[in-house]
C-alpha cells in the first residue's frame, strides 16, 4: 500500500482532532465525535489491507497485552449482565470496540515512520489545537453557556475546541514533550525555528489553561527531559514557571486551592472515593467496561454531565470497569511501552524515544486527577508516537 494513502489518513484524522468537541453528536445514549468516526473508518481500512492484501503486520509486545486488556474487558461486559440490560450492553460494548480502533493507530504512526513529513506535521498539530484554544481565550474566555449542554462553566481558561481546559492542557503537554528534543536535536537544526514557534504555543497554550493536572504534567514533562538530555534547557524553563508563577495572581490562586482543597479537589476526592468503593466490591472484573452509566447508582456514583462514565483518574476508571485483572493488562500495556522507549532512547538517542517517555510520564501523574489516558485525542497521538518509536 503506497505510504501516500497512509499520510492522508493521518490528515484526516488530524483534522477531525482539531474540531475536537465541536464535531460531537449524541444519539441512543451514545456520543460520538468526529475523531471516532474517522478512527474507526481508519481501523476498518487497516484491517481490510491486512485481509487483502496479505501484509504481515508484527505484533509487539506492548500490543499483546493491549489484546489481554481488550479480552479482559470484553468478559467484564459479559458479567456485566447481572446489572444492565442488552441495549445497555451494546452501548457499553460500542465504546470497547473504539478502544480497539484507537489502537490501531499504532500502525498509521508505525507505516510512516520514515517519512520526514509526519513528525513535523504532527506538530503542527498541536500548534492548530494551541492557536484556536488562544484564540477562544482572547474572543471567548467564558463558555459557561455551554452548561445547559453538559459541559462545565469554565471561566478566562483556555479550553480550545476541547471544551475542557484539563483535557487540553495535557494534549499540549504531549505536544511540548514532542517540540523540545525536536528543535535541540542536531538533525534537525533547519527546522528549530519551527520547533520553537510550537513550543512556544504549547507553553503559551498550557499556562492559559490554568490546570493544575496540566501545570504539574509539564512539571513531569520538564523533569524527565532535563534528566535524560537536557538539563540546562530544563533548568531555564524551570524557572520560567517559577517567575510565571511569582507574577501571576490567578496562577498563585489555582496552586493555593490545591493546598486548602477547594470545591474542585474535593469533588475529584469524591470521585475516588466512589471508584475505589467500586473496586472493592467488584476486585476481580470490575462492573463492565464503560458501565459506570448504569451502574453508578448501585455505588452512589452520580456525577452527571460529561464526567458520568469515568471517574477522575484513569487507572481508577479501568480498575473500577475492569477489575484487579484488567488494571494489571492496562498496566502492563503501558510498562511494555515504556521499556520499548527506553531500550530505543539507549541505543538510538532518538528524540521521538524522548518525546514518549517524558510524554508518558506526564500522562501517568496527569490522569491520576483527569482520566486523560482514555481520552480519545490524546489516544490518537499517544499511539501514533509509540508506532514511531516501534518504528526505530
Amino acid at each position: 500500500m503506497p505510504k501516500s494513502i497512509y499520510f492522508v489518513g493521518f490528515v484526516i484524522v488530524s483534522l477531525a482532532l482539531i474540531g475536537g468537541q465541536l464535531l460531537r453528536i449524541s444519539f441512543g445514549g451514545i456520543a460520538i465525535t468526529a475523531l471516532d468516526a474517522v478512527v474507526l473508518g481508519w481501523a476498518v481500512f487497516w484491517l481490510w489491507d491486512l485481509l487483502t492484501k496479505l501484509h504481515r503486520y508484527p505484533i509487539p509486545q506492548f500490543l499483546w497485552w493491549g489484546m489481554a486488556f481488550f479480552g479482559v474487558a470484553l468478559i467484564s461486559l459479559i458479567g456485566a449482565l447481572r446489572f444492565i440490560s442488552t441495549p445497555e450492553l451494546a452501548v457499553a460494548f460500542s465504546y470497547l470496540i473504539r478502544w480497539g480502533a484507537y489502537t490501531t493507530l499504532v500502525y498509521l504512526g508505525y507505516a510512516l515512520a520514515k517519512s520526514s513529513r509526519l513528525i513535523p506535521a504532527l506538530g503542527l498539530v498541536f500548534g492548530l489545537v494551541a492557536v484556536l484554544g488562544i484564540g477562544q481565550w482572547l474572543v471567548a474566555p467564558d463558555i459557561s453557556f455551554l452548561e445547559r449542554f453538559g459541559w462545565d462553566p469554565h471561566q478566562g481558561r483556555l479550553v480550545s475546541t476541547f471544551l475542557d481546559p484539563n483535557f487540553v492542557g495535557g494534549f499540549l503537554v504531549i505536544g511540548l514533550s514532542l517540540a523540545l528534543p525536536q528543535l535541540f536535536t542536531k538533525q534537525h537544526q533547519n527546522w528549530r525555528w519551527y520547533w520553537a514557534v510550537i513550543g512556544g504555543l504549547t507553553l503559551v497554550g498550557i499556562y492559559l489553561t490554568f490546570s493544575r493536572s496540566a501545570l504539574l504534567a509539564l512539571l513531569i514533562a520538564v523533569l524527565i527531559i532535563g534528566t535524560l538530555k537536557y538539563r540546562q534547557v530544563a533548568a531555564v524553563l524551570l524557572v520560567v514557571m517559577v517567575l510565571v508563577y511569582i507574577i501571576s495572581p490567578k496562577l498563585q490562586d489555582r496552586v493555593k486551592g490545591a493546598l486548602v482543597i477547594d470545591q474542585t479537589a474535593r469533588y475529584r476526592i469524591e470521585s475516588w472515593s466512589e471508584g475505589l468503593n467500586i473496586m472493592r466490591a467488584e476486585p476481580l472484573l470490575g462492573v463492565g467496561f464503560n458501565t459506570l452509566l448504569y451502574t453508578r447508582d448501585r455505588y452512589g456514583y452520580w456525577p452527571g454531565g460529561h464526567a458520568s462514565s469515568g471517574f477522575d483518574s484513569s487507572l481508577l476508571t479501568v480498575g473500577a470497569t475492569t477489575g484487579g485483572l484488567g488494571l494489571l493488562a492496562y498496566l502492563g500495556l503501558l510498562v511494555s511501552a515504556l521499556l520499548l522507549a527506553w531500550r530505543k532512547w539507549r541505543s538510538s538517542s532518538a528524540p521521538i524515544a524522548l518525546s514518549f517517555l517524558a510524554a508518558t510520564g506526564a500522562l501517568l501523574v496527569h490522569s491520576l486527577f483527569v482520566n486523560s489516558l482514555l481520552y480519545p485525542s490524546v489516544l490518537v497521538v499517544w499511539w501514533i508516537i509509540l508506532g514511531l518509536v516501534w518504528a526505530i
